[in-house]
């Protein structure tokens, strides 16, 4: 960051220390990061910044949800969505980029406090503008806090076809980290109807991906 004076860059640089300071359980330490790149932010509007924005903001809300900080998470989420609408016709690649990110976290409260109808309906739409920003593993965690949702409600058909498709992009785009975490709750489905030897084999398939990295 020494080395550098350009705000953008600065703040790309802050935004990868705090996520690795989060990482390592600095969470703390993550967030002052954070409204450190946001502050070197304050004056640029272009797109580049814009996203740039987002990214930061990313990190600092896992940081809160971290931290239980839930309402000023959410409160940072529909400010986005509300300042956002008045450029989606102008810039909807833009508009899309933004609204999968806020509305994976505003699916992703209700989800944590219990509240799933409210949940499937954000987490619905979080899919919808994932794909539409080419988001893939956004569109991944989205689907597989929607087929939690449907695994609460009962759904057990729509939670299995939720995660299958959360796989598939997980495979896609080669993350196998994420792939192995979808294994294990797909594991954790077939356990809730009685499929123990599904639910085995997808543990075992889950395990191999973690030793195998």
């Amino acid at each position: 960051m020494a080395l550098t004076t350009q705000p953008l860059a600065r703040a790309d640089l802050a935004d990868r220390l705090a996520l690795s300071l989060f990482r390592r359980g600095s969470v703390q330490d993550a967030l002052v990061l954070c409204e450190q790149a946001l502050a070197l932010l304050a004056t640029n509007f272009s797109a580049d910044g814009v996203r740039m924005r987002v990214q930061i903001e990313r990190t600092r809300i896992r940081a809160l949800l971290a931290l239980s900080r839930f309402e000023e998470a959410r409160q940072i989420c529909q400010r986005a969505l509300d300042l956002v609408k008045p450029v989606a016709l102008l810039m909807p690649g833009l508009a899309d980029y933004v609204r999968a990110y806020a509305l994976l976290v505003l699916g992703y409260i209700p989800r944590f406090q219990g509240r799933n109808q409210e949940a499937r309906q954000q987490l619905l739409k979080c899919v919808k503008h994932a794909r539409a920003a080419n988001l893939r593993e956004v569109e991944a965690d989205a689907l597989i806090y929607l087929s939690a949702v449907q695994r609460d409600l009962g759904d057990f058909a729509g939670a299995e076809a939720n995660v299958r498709q959360a796989l598939i992009v997980a495979q896609t785009i080669e993350n196998d980290f994420q792939a192995a975490n979808i294994l294990h709750f797909m594991s954790v489905i077939s356990y809730y109807q009685d499929d123990l030897t599904s639910a085995h084999t997808r543990s075992q398939q889950a395990m191999a991906l973690k030793h195998w990295h």
